[in-house]
């Protein structure tokens, strides 16, 4: 049985071309993978390598749980489209249970969402890839246009997640420092 939730083992990934090669990620449950690295570098070239959108260029990866068990959200860059819906409205249309609910206040369920703030807009996209089959999830950049108190409010949800074992693993793609507490993380610099 794999002890691992991912193992990448002499992995290389690219498009036309190898942009980085021989990579050993060995991620186990309770663990928070960090991905930090410049503009380029090829983050988001393995996080679509490792949800197979990408075909690996040399070496393995594996991840103990098939793929609609990983759930993803990919890096927002601005917002494209008004969501004439209330924080409740897309709770429900998601299905997130309620465990995974609490870190947004109630207070907010019945806000438009044009009105939130972005760290509001963000605690509800995070919530709604928390369905009940979800073991691993990976966050493209998700402090992005989030203040420092929702960068902390954030942060320490997620490490309750994956301190409580709600989650198995989680994988996060950064620039900024973040500090998940006692989680153990895996950093990786690409």
């Amino acid at each position: 049985m794999n002890d691992f939730v991912l193992n990448c083992e002499n992995l290389s990934i690219g498009y036309n071309e190898v942009i980085k090669k021989d990579l050993n990620i060995k991620l186990k449950p309770r663990e928070i993978l960090l991905l930090k690295g410049e503009n380029g570098s090829g983050k988001s070239t393995l996080l679509k390598t490792l949800l197979s959108e990408l075909k690996k260029k040399k070496g393995g990866y594996s991840w103990k749980y098939p793929l609609k068990n990983i759930s993803y959200l990919p890096q927002i860059n601005k917002e494209s489209q008004s969501i004439h819906y209330t924080i409740k409205d897309i709770l429900e249309i998601y299905n997130i249970p309620s465990s995974n609910r609490h870190f947004i206040s109630q207070k907010l369920y019945n806000s438009p969402w044009e009105n939130l703030s972005g760290g509001e807009k963000q605690k509800v996209r995070i919530a709604s890839r928390l369905t009940k089959d979800v073991k691993v999830l990976i966050l493209d950049e998700p402090f992005n246009h989030v203040d420092k108190n929702a960068t902390s409010e954030i942060t320490s949800f997620l490490s309750e997640l994956v301190e409580t074992g709600k989650l198995s693993a989680l994988v996060i793609v950064t620039h900024k420092e973040i500090n998940f507490g006692k989680t153990p993380v895996v950093k990786v610099e690409l």
